[in-house]
């Protein structure tokens, strides 16, 4: 008995550690973007910093895709069989597509969103398989390195006064494409025979790019579409407030993806679940406020006077991004429950809710408008992955265990 208690003692210690500096890693991040925002802001104004936003948040819509929602399924290392892990050709085949489409639609320059959602996605996978682990060591000495590399770069962009957009923007390949580089390169330890067409596994995988392109959706496609039905400088001036309110985002999808990897194949029930949601979001509306008001009085001292307006945007941005917390951690109840493929469902309404939402509120109020329905969509996301997560799964519990395990090279030989 005493063994089994410190037993359970140790693995509790571990995932608190691991949620710890996972969320700690993804905090740094923000830090980071808040920024290099600042620095960018600054320089740019309005527009410019648009542009270089433009370019990460089509980036980050179609990373899923590229990815083929591979860091969703390696998440789950013990389900392989539900699943492919998509080939180095396939990646850079999606890769290639979507920079032909932000060319033609946002622009020629714009064409490098391809390579860094590439650059994102190798990011990802690490992450998950880090998470899966419980051994991120690797995953943050990386990305620390990329965080500092990026908030160097910019910086020596702010002393020189380089007031060309496209420079900013490239601050975030460059000092990833090794790790993208070397990523691909690992894939083809992490495929077999059964993986080589990108159709096959686009196609086996509808699942988990739906759950990996579901929470892109709800909070990017928004700043996507502000550029193209309003103006760059509307998003420059929106993103300096999404990204500042985007550290609670981070912290909860952590919290999210701990969940899903301890927790998967369990059987939850309406006390637990309502419990645990009402604990994330106590503890979200708290750290919302507390940011949200800080943010009301620095944005002009911070970012100058160009950047009054976005002052409106504060506390509709503040409630969303507590909304969204709470809805990232139903979506992990779901993930790492008894029946995770009904997260694609959960993931693909919100999308569609999204879609519809987020042209009507930009062309009704631009920035003001896509942040009053960006509440409005994570809320009822969050309403629709409650009531799917309340509902029987109808179907078989997955095995707790499995003869064969994900390829974890990228993790064990760091």
């Amino acid at each position: 008995m005493t063994t089994t208690s410190s037993s359970n003692s140790g693995q509790l210690a571990q995932r608190v550690r691991t949620v710890a500096t996972i969320s700690a890693a993804s905090a740094l991040a923000a830090v980071v973007a808040f920024v290099v925002s600042i620095l960018s802001a600054r320089v740019l104004g309005p527009a410019g910093r648009g542009e270089v936003a433009t370019v990460l948040q089509f980036a980050y819509i179609v990373a899923p895709f590229v990815g083929f929602g591979a860091d969703r399924l390696l998440l789950r290392r013990d389900d392989y069989d539900h699943g492919l892990i998509p080939s180095g050709f396939a990646m850079t085949v999606v890769a290639l597509i979507a920079c032909a489409i932000a060319g033609v639609v946002y622009g020629p320059w714009t064409a490098m969103a391809g390579v860094v959602a590439l650059v994102t996605v190798s990011f990802s996978m690490v992450r998950a398989m880090a998470i899966s682990r419980h051994r991120v060591s690797f995953f943050v000495a990386v990305f620390v390195g990329f965080q500092g590399s990026v908030l160097l770069i910019s910086a020596a962009l702010y002393v020189a006064g380089v007031e060309d957009w496209r420079w900013w923007a490239a601050a975030y390949i460059f000092p990833a494409l090794p790790l993208a580089i070397w990523s691909l390169a690992k894939s083809r330890k992490h495929t077999d025979s059964r993986v080589g067409g990108v159709v096959e596994t686009a196609r086996t995988n509808a699942p988990f790019i739906a759950s990996g392109l579901g929470p892109l959706t709800t909070t990017r496609l928004g700043r996507v579409l502000l550029p193209a039905l309003a103006s760059p400088a509307s998003l420059g001036l929106f993103v300096v407030v999404a990204t500042a309110t985007e550290p609670l985002y981070w912290i909860a999808q952590s919290v999210a993806d701990q969940r899903t990897s301890d927790q998967r194949g369990r059987e939850l029930t309406p006390s637990r679940v309502l419990r645990h949601l009402g604990i994330v979001t106590a503890a979200y509306g708290a750290l919302g406020a507390l940011g949200g008001v800080a943010l009301y009085f620095l944005i002009v001292p911070v970012f100058g006077h160009e950047f009054e307006p976005s002052r409106e945007l504060v506390l509709p941005l503040t409630i969303a991004a507590v909304v969204l917390g709470c809805y990232r951690h139903l979506c992990g109840e779901i993930l790492g429950s008894d029946n995770p493929r009904r997260i694609g469902r959960v993931e693909l309404i919100s999308a569609v809710i999204a879609v519809i939402c987020y042209p009507m509120g930009i062309l009704l109020g631009d920035a003001l408008g896509l942040a009053w329905t960006s509440a409005i969509v994570y809320f009822a996301a969050a309403a629709v992955a409650a009531v799917a997560l309340m509902q029987p799964s109808g179907g078989q519990k997955n095995p707790s265990t499995t003869t064969e395990e994900l390829p974890v090279d990228v993790i064990e030989e760091a």
